[in-house]
Parts: C-alpha cells; structure tokens; sequence
C-alpha cells in the first residue's frame, strides 16, 4: 500500500510503500498535524467565542434594572448632612438603575418620580457609563385663604423630579440620593421610565415606556418601594410642602414672620458655611433670600460663590444672570445664560432670562428670538408668553402680541396687567366688545391695589367712551 502523506518536499505524494496508512518515515506527521490544529483552536478560543457571541447578540434588547430602597435617617435634626440641614420628618431614598444588558445602548431616557412628599435635595452618588445626566422639576404654587387674610406658602417643597440621560451604554449604572420632607398619603406615588434603543438587525428606533405604582410600605420607618405588578393608579397628586408659612393680608402687606423667617434662614446657612466653607447649595439659597429683598450685589456675590465650589450649578448661574441684567450689566448676564445653557439646553428659563436681557439692552429682535426659544421648550409658560407679548408690542405687532396675552390669560387668568394691555389692543384695532371685557377684567383684579389709581381713572374714562359710543 503506498504512503498517504501529502505533501513531500517535492509537493507530491510520497512513493514509499506501507503496510498501514503512512510509512515509516512519515508515521510521525499526523500526530504533530492533529496536536497543531487542536493548539490553534486554544490559541483563538477567545476570538470564536467573540465571534459566535456578537452573531447571537445582535437582536439583544436593552434590559433595565431599577428600584427605590431607603438610606440613613437617623440624623439628629439639624445636623448637616449633604448639603441639608436635617430636620425630623426627613427622609433619604436612593434611587438606582442599571442597563444590564452587555451589547444594547439607551438613549434618551427619562425616569419621571412622583413621590411621598417633597424634594428637598438630590444628587448624583454614583454613575458608571452614563453620558451627561441632568434633572428637572416642574414647580407649582398652592395658598389658602382664611377670613381676612391669604395664608401662603412662600418657600415649599414639590414632590415630583424627572432624571434625564442622553445615552447609557452596555452595563451603564447610576445612583441617585433624593431626600424628601416626607408626608405620606394614600394615593400611591409614580415611577415612569421611558427611552429608545436602536435595533441592530435593522437600524430602527424602538421607544420603549413602564410605568409603575411607587407604594407606601411602612409609614412610621417611611418606607416606600416600586411596586412592578400593581397597575399604576390613574389618580396621580402632586405635593406642595411648605418649608416655612408666610402669612400676608389681603393688600399683600405681611402680618407677621416673614423677615424673622428669612433672617433665621440666612443664620442657618452662615451656620452650615461655618461648618463646611464649600457649601455650595448654602451659598446659592443665601442669593435667592438677597434676591427677594432687592439686595442685588448681595445676592450676586453669593451666587458667584455657589459658582465657585461648584462650577455646573446651573440654578447658580441663571440666577447671576438675571441678577446681572438687573443691575444693567447686560454683557455678564448674557454669558453666564449662555453658561447655564449648555449645562442645561432646554431650560426654558434660561431662554426668558435672556430674552428680558436683549429686550433692556434694546435688541428687540433677539429677545423675541429667545422668548420664542422659551416657549418652544415650555409651551405653557405665562412669563415667557406675556414678554413676547410685550416685545410685539415693542415692533407694532399688535395681532401677534395678542394672540400671546390670550395665552397668558388661559395659563393666568388673575394677572391685571394682562387685561390692561388686551384692553388697549383691542381698543387699537376698533374691538371694542373684547376691549370692554378685557378693561372690566382689568379692573376686578386691580381694583384693590392702590399702586395702581391712575391707571385705573385712565381705565374707566376709556370705558366711558365706549359705552358712549354704543
């Protein structure tokens, strides 16, 4: 039987004769071929596992993890912890969220919370893979009348808050401490995530949305949790939790506390400086208290300090800006605005702030332009609508600057100033039915306030010429 080993040296079978598959010059060759074959296949065993891998990951979704457990609480009250001074009914959550998936990326997701009390603090404890998380509230203001007087709360808290995140990539994670001035309720609370993942098979977008309960489950330890197989409840409520009670009469004068109050507080936070100098949280609400006063450079420079130990304190840097356009220092606001933009791109007070700046500058065009921006980024913002208003007024666009004061009337519907100039509008362009509805709002809303007595003789004389006119 001739030698079945292939190739010889001359590229040829070799000749030699033998009784079993190879002779003996070449017995050896099979074993040295089989051990190099099976050395390969060790040497790439990673590659092929590799490439075996991304063959079966390709139609792999993105798959989340979330939940909401409880952190300390036991502090003492007023102790300083994380920026807050402590108080009793406190309480610290961690919110945390994984992509767990190894091959799928997110994009664009946000987790909205409605939660068991107001938000007094939150921040970002940890992040792993994540790309540029921010956060956002939506405010609200709540008063109660009694006899005489108008009982309102001047500083509150409001229990919801939104995370947002540009893109998480393949086993991204992020945690985030949110404490709250607790108040339970009966209603649940609300955890809604949403995001979009890209298909690799082909290319799609996919949005994916949850929503789920976030239950009371102990209320003495005030513990809270996400419920996954409950139903959300259609009833939704939103808090607002006062800090302090500010009570003021009728004509706006205060009856009593509130400068005892802010004074407290600007004594509370020189306190938490003393403690930690770098406090940038105590700086910038120490700006806000000067801000309510009209004490603008005091407000500036602590505003400038919040800045300094914390550079994308994005609040710090709107406030200073708005700050600065109060003082005419037109240039500096427009910067730090624009500062607060990139740190925060749809902030759509940072578009008004900016508007109200270029309108005193005098560049009517560009304060349109951003009042416009405002509005693009929150359509139901009165402040934002009644400034373009005003701008169109500015240009002798009257039917463009009523179109928006209707709007304002919708979101405001207790604001004189806004009927004054719907009056005058109206009156311009020969309505006189809608200038007499909207002169007659005017003066409910503005009867009261004595600041206001010439305009409202300069109000009635014009209504008396309409009525004439009849």
């Amino acid at each position: 039987m001739r030698c079945l080993f292939w190739p010889t040296k001359k590229f040829s079978r070799c000749k030699n004769n033998s009784k079993f598959l190879f002779c003996k010059q070449h017995r050896l060759q099979p074993i040295i071929v089989f051990l190099a074959f099976f050395g390969f296949l060790a040497d790439y065993t990673e590659l092929w596992q590799s490439m075996f891998k991304t063959m079966f990951s390709r139609t792999e979704s993105p798959r989340l993890d979330y939940s909401i457990t409880a952190d300390r609480m036991d502090y003492a009250p007023g102790l300083l912890v994380d920026d807050v001074i402590w108080e009793q009914d406190f309480a610290s959550y961690l919110v945390e969220l994984e992509n767990s998936s190894s091959s799928a990326e997110i994009f664009d997701l946000r987790v909205d919370l409605l939660l068991h009390g107001g938000v007094v603090n939150y921040k970002i404890m940890a992040q792993q893979g994540c790309e540029d998380i921010t956060f956002f509230q939506y405010d609200a203001v709540g008063g109660i009348k009694s006899g005489s007087y108008v009982r309102t709360t001047g500083a509150y808290y409001v229990n919801n808050l939104s995370i947002n995140v540009v893109r998480l990539f393949p086993q991204a994670r992020f945690t985030v401490q949110i404490i709250l001035k607790f108040a339970a309720v009966n209603e649940d609370g609300l955890f809604r995530i949403q995001y979009r993942f890209k298909k690799k098979l082909d290319g799609s977008t996919q949005v994916v949305e949850s929503k789920h309960p976030i239950v009371l489950v102990d209320k003495e330890n005030k513990l809270i949790n996400i419920d996954k197989k409950k139903p959300p409840s259609d009833k939704l409520f939103l808090q607002i939790i006062p800090k302090k009670t500010m009570t003021f009469k009728e004509d706006g004068s205060i009856l009593y506390g509130t400068e005892g109050q802010a004074d407290e507080a600007i004594k509370q936070y020189n306190l938490a400086i003393s403690r930690d100098p770098g406090s940038a949280p105590s700086y910038f609400n120490l700006g806000q208290i000067y801000a309510r006063r009209n004490q603008i450079d005091q407000a500036i420079e602590n505003y400038k300090l919040a800045i300094k130990y914390k550079p994308d304190h994005t609040e710090a840097h709107l406030e200073l800006g708005y700050a600065y356009a109060q003082k005419g220092i037109f240039d500096e606001a427009i910067k730090e605005l624009e500062i607060a933009l990139r740190y925060r791109p749809n902030s759509a007070t940072a578009y008004n702030y900016l508007g109200i700046t270029y309108n005193n500058k005098g560049q009517i065009d560009s304060s349109i332009k951003n009042y416009k921006l405002a509005i693009q980024e929150q359509n139901d913002y009165p402040e934002a609508h009644y400034n373009l208003a005003m701008a169109f007024f500015k240009k002798g666009l009257i039917d463009e600057a009523v179109s928006h004061l209707e709007l304002v009337k919708e979101y405001r519907p207790d604001v004189a100033d806004t009927y004054l100039h719907l009056g005058l509008a109206y009156n311009k362009k020969g309505q006189k039915e809608n200038a007499r509805e909207s002169f007659k709002a005017f003066l409910k809303y503005a009867r009261n306030d004595k600041n206001r007595a010439k305009q409202i003789q300069q109000v009635e004389r014009i209504l008396r010429n309409i009525e004439s006119q009849k």
